[in-house]
């Protein structure tokens, strides 16, 4: 099959580069399933390019192939006739066969594999600020190895006693209390792919479209939230099919756990842990203390004034020019009791501009957006053994029918309930949330700030979004 793909915002350097996660769904006369792809490159090209090289890269599942550069550049990409082989007689589907096909595209950027520090050496705001067992200083992660944490033995990691967490919800390991984060935990020293964006209400819109009546009425917010309309809490997308956002590029808020883990299973994705979530933002960089996601203590503090409010076009009148740019407490004025503050996300990249720096952008280390602010990132925390668990598995592109993330890939997620197929997320323990949001103060922003990195809240909050990896091939 062919199809056509393009984005604005492309760049490789060296070691760092973004990409589009394509999948495939197909329908015959019954619900949306997940097309399984070869696995072969030699059945993956881009046929015209544009002068732009491209490289497609098959996942070694079958669930979906990685589009990029090969060659270091930055600007738009147009790739026309991108091909890939389907492999149909795999999913039951015979010769002539009359199919729809949908093809969706995820933004993601390249985190390479290598050694990096979680903790920022704070050592006056502390909230749950990972350090060395041994010492104040950042915890230096050097392999994917099993981790011990708290203790008081060297070579380990603590994270202040868990002073500064929320009080209902601190970690269970302290220098008393020994843990052990496995092997096969995720760390972030290897390899992996990140949303270069939060989860959009316009991915999230496709989602719900090619969901049955039945999974409908789990993971759409509008049916259990009868409050919830397109513009409260800047929510776009509509409350019954055909699903569409009028703001595509406005991050998914609204959305609780099981709705945001179904889509990732639907879109053969995995969740991101918290040493993800710093590698992410500070990369191979030196820590700084108080850092925000853009490796500077520089954030803006003024109430930003919107332009072409509520459509595509959004933008900030007043962004600042000298220091980061993020949406929070401060900058939405969410603390205040005023009609025209802002009540939810801004779009994704709204500070993205011509010639801006990564601080006044907002981005991080390795060009991935709003890690600071807009919504918390809903992470795996290593705080609680049920987010330890976790051990990188992807979902498989299918959503169970009762809308549910299911399958036997589930049974190490956070919020795992039953065993081998029969394995669905019904809830959010080994969760937590990292990077602050719209309504955050600005210490929640801080990209080793843990005030709620073990909070397994699952309601549907205007201030919680989502940001999904998938592990390099």
């Amino acid at each position: 099959m062919e199809f056509d793909v393009q984005w604005s915002h492309s760049f490789r350097t060296d070691d760092n580069w973004d990409a589009a996660w394509v999948i495939v769904k197909y329908r015959t006369d019954g619900p949306w399933r997940h097309a399984t792809l070869s696995t072969a490159p030699r059945d993956a090209e881009v046929r015209r390019d544009g002068g732009i090289a491209a490289t497609v890269e098959p996942s070694a599942d079958g669930r979906g192939v990685f589009l990029y550069r090969t060659d270091a550049g930055e600007g738009p990409v147009r790739w026309r006739d991108a091909r890939v082989q389907w492999s149909y007689a795999q999913d039951g589907v015979g010769d002539g066969s009359d199919v729809a096909i949908m093809v969706v595209g995820v933004e993601m950027v390249y985190v390479p594999a290598g050694p990096f520090v979680v903790g920022d050496g704070e050592r006056g705001e502390v909230r749950g600020h990972f350090h060395q067992t041994d010492g104040a200083e950042p915890f230096r992660v050097e392999s994917e190895d099993a981790v011990v944490l708290g203790g008081r033995a060297p070579g380990g990691a603590n994270s202040n006693n868990g002073y500064g967490m929320h009080e209902s919800f601190p970690d269970d390991f302290d220098e008393n209390t020994p843990v052990t984060l496995p092997a096969a935990f995720p760390k972030g020293h290897a390899a992996f792919f990140v949303m270069k964006y939060e989860l959009t209400q316009g991915l999230y819109a496709a989602f719900l479209g090619s969901l049955d009546p039945a999974q409908l009425r789990s993971r759409n917010p509008a049916n259990a939230q009868r409050h919830l309309r397109p513009g409260r809490n800047r929510y776009t997308i509509t409350t019954h099919a055909p699903f569409v956002a009028s703001v595509p590029d406005r991050p998914a808020d609204n959305l609780s756990w099981m709705d945001a883990a179904a889509f990732a299973d639907w879109a053969g994705l995995r969740p991101m842990t918290e040493w993800e979530f710093e590698k992410s933002g500070r990369g191979s960089a030196p820590a700084t203390a108080g850092e925000f996601a853009w490796g500077t203590t520089r954030i803006h503090r003024e109430r930003y004034a919107l332009v072409q409010i509520n459509t595509p076009q959004e933008r900030i009148g007043n962004a600042g020019t000298q220091a980061g740019n993020a949406a929070y407490a401060v900058t939405s004025g969410s603390g205040e009791d005023c009609w025209s503050c802002l009540r939810g996300p801004l779009r994704a990249a709204a500070f993205r501009t011509p010639g801006a720096t990564k601080q006044e952008s907002g981005a991080s280390f390795y060009g991935v957006m709003d890690l600071s602010g807009n919504l918390a990132e809903r992470v795996v925390t290593v705080g609680h053994p049920v987010g330890r668990r976790f051990d990188g598995r992807h979902g498989d592109g299918h959503v169970g029918a009762n809308g549910n993330a299911a399958g036997s890939e589930m049974s190490h997620w956070p919020g795992a309930s039953g065993t081998g197929s029969s394995t669905q997320i019904i809830g959010a323990i080994g969760t937590g949330f990292r990077g602050g949001g719209w309504n955050s103060p600005e210490v929640n922003l801080r990209i080793s700030d843990r005030e709620f990195a073990a909070y397994p809240n699952n309601s549907r909050q205007a201030g919680h979004g989502y940001r999904f990896v998938r592990t390099a091939r």
